[in-house]
């Protein structure tokens, strides 16, 4: 992702052994600081759809079709970093139901 894009960082993060070497952990985090999706405003406006965009036009640059994107809103349901965030998980079977 690029400065540009408004995403402030990809952080990509990957497991330990040979199996996590393939599987893809990626975070989109906008530029602006929002705890989540909660405390999204109108102001607001256009941020989500936009990380959407990015992170399919990435996704599609490295020739991955298939991921699952993840938000985690509040505590209860496994947020521990309060900066809203999406996670963009790839190149494993992921199940569902998700957990």
């Amino acid at each position: 992702f690029q400065a540009e894009d408004g995403i402030r960082d990809l952080v990509r993060s990957r497991g330990l052994g040979d199996v996590y070497k393939r599987q893809i952990h990626y975070l989109a985090i906008p530029k602006r600081e929002i705890k989540g999706i909660s405390d999204l405003s109108e102001t607001d406006h256009g941020i989500i759809d936009h990380l959407m965009i990015a992170i399919k036009n990435e996704m599609t640059k490295k020739g991955i079709k298939d991921y699952r994107l993840v938000i985690n809103n509040g505590s209860e349901a496994g947020q521990t970093v309060f900066h809203l965030h999406i996670h963009v998980l790839a190149n494993r079977t992921l199940g569902w139901p998700p957990g």
